[in-house]
């Protein structure tokens, strides 16, 4: 979150997308870059752990990689995670439910790109536009 100065309120400047999974209506937040560090300590963690279980290591790296994604970007309607860590959204969703989870997340990520490479071209036109009207002045 961000600290705003002059009133001394906290924004949240994460988009969040609604998404349906089992039935139930969700939010789907994209990662902080701390939370994607988080997210690749969560991973190394789970994929040993399972790896320890006997699972096999490209099957519990893919796997492990794609619940701990869901486990940090997944919300409930009061903004708390769903899932304090990939062994949770293991445990609780289906392979099928994890991999539209994450899909869905990597759709938003895609998105958010193309809404910013749109804002900059506008921004550079404007930019442009200004600076040959004060050229003309």
């Amino acid at each position: 979150m961000h600290k705003n100065e002059k009133n001394k309120t906290f924004r949240n400047l994460s988009l969040t997308e609604p998404i349906i999974v089992s039935g139930k209506y969700f939010g789907i937040k994209l990662l902080s870059a701390y939370d994607f560090m988080l997210c690749s300590k969560m991973v190394d963690k789970l994929t040993a752990y399972l790896l320890f279980e006997g699972f096999d290591k490209t099957l519990s790296y893919g796997i492990s990689e794609k619940a701990c994604v869901v486990a940090m970007c997944l919300y409930d309607s009061e903004n708390s995670k769903i899932f304090k860590n990939g062994l949770e959204v293991l445990k609780n969703l289906t392979p099928d439910e994890i991999k539209f989870v994450y899909t869905e997340y990597v759709k938003l990520i895609k998105k958010i790109i193309k809404r910013d490479k749109i804002a900059r071209g506008i921004l550079e036109n404007i930019k442009k536009q200004t600076s040959k009207h004060h050229k003309n002045l």
